[in-house]
């Protein structure tokens, strides 16, 4: 029974945005490009392992929790936890093309692509073990005593390991199912009732993660951002207010809800609160009054009265 879904990526969502107001030629530009990248395939990897979930009916009571974060002696953040009545069991998974090499003693992968180039990544066998650490500090604050397994998922199926670990198995998605079958044991650690209890208390549990803003984050200086409204069609013309609408310059779309998404934007990099002149100075917009009733028409967290007047945005999966 999957329990918990994947949420949205909100980490991904800021990037975007910090890609799309920066000029091609500040220094981090590549390199939050590249970021981006990466998490695409990562989540592209995550959702077919979903999708296997979503396929495979278990006879057994087993719960599927999908990207759980939660805090105990630090802040475990879980690909997918599979929680069952025998273990809990750890599912990270990578989706990194070209050839693959386990670095032992190490803590790093080796990853060839065909051109030759040579990259290194933390591995995810250090990642299992720190979030195994954490799921067992959770468990012994709750009074919970059951083993924690852990295993890399590779999503796709042309990924190939030239030096295997020696710590967790390196399953590819096919094999899933039939891993967690064999992990049971005819003697349940826990009640079957108990393991859907464990598995809600970690639902009620998660805290999702918060990487706003952004540009703090990354250590960009807001003056360098790109102001405006970026077209909601082309996502390359900048749109100008006119008669209750918005309309691209590059290429025309009409849009009256565009200042949303830009409005979204600047809570993303810039955070905290913002105020009637610094919206019209990042939408680029004059009248006070229509931008007090843009905000006020976004169901914001209003603070204030009058000039004093401040509005925060709260983020959700």
């Amino acid at each position: 029974m999957i329990m918990k879904i994947r949420g949205i990526d909100l980490h991904l969502e800021g990037l975007q945005a910090l890609s799309k107001r920066l000029p091609e030629s500040h220094p981090q530009r590549e390199t939050i490009d590249k970021k981006i990248r990466m998490k695409t395939a990562g989540i592209r990897g995550e959702l077919n392992l979903v999708k296997v979930f979503e396929n495979y009916t278990f006879l057994d009571e087993i719960y599927i929790l999908h990207d759980v974060s939660f805090y105990s002696t630090g802040r475990a953040q879980i690909d997918c936890l599979v929680i069952t009545p025998n273990f809990a069991l750890i599912l990270e998974v990578k989706n990194i093309a070209g050839d693959m090499s386990f670095l032992v003693g190490t803590g790093q992968i080796s990853r060839v692509l065909e051109n030759g180039q040579i990259d290194h990544f933390e591995s995810p066998m250090v990642q299992i073990d720190r979030n195994s650490d954490l799921l067992f500090d959770w468990f012994r604050l709750k009074d919970i005593h059951m083993p924690i397994l852990g295993a890399v998922v590779l999503s796709n199926s042309t990924q190939k390991v030239n030096v295997q670990p020696n710590q967790h198995p390196v399953l590819f998605l096919g094999e899933i199912p039939s891993f967690i079958k064999r992990q049971i044991k005819n003697q349940n650690t826990i009640e079957p009732n108990q393991a859907k209890i464990i598995a809600e208390m970690l639902v009620e549990a998660h805290q999702p993660f918060n990487p706003f803003p952004i540009c703090d984050r990354w250590h960009v200086d807001t003056a360098c951002l790109k102001k405006g409204v970026f077209c909601t069609k082309c996502c390359e013309g900048m749109m100008k207010r006119s008669f209750r609408t918005w309309i691209c310059e590059a290429c025309f779309h009409r849009d009256p809800y565009a200042h949303i998404q830009a409005i979204k934007e600047w809570f993303m990099l810039i955070g905290g609160e913002i105020t009637n002149k610094k919206c019209r100075e990042f939408l680029g917009v004059q009248s006070h009054q229509l931008v007090s009733r843009l905000l006020k028409e976004m169901n914001l967290i209003i603070e204030g009265k009058g000039n004093r007047t401040t509005y925060k945005m709260g983020f959700r999966e």
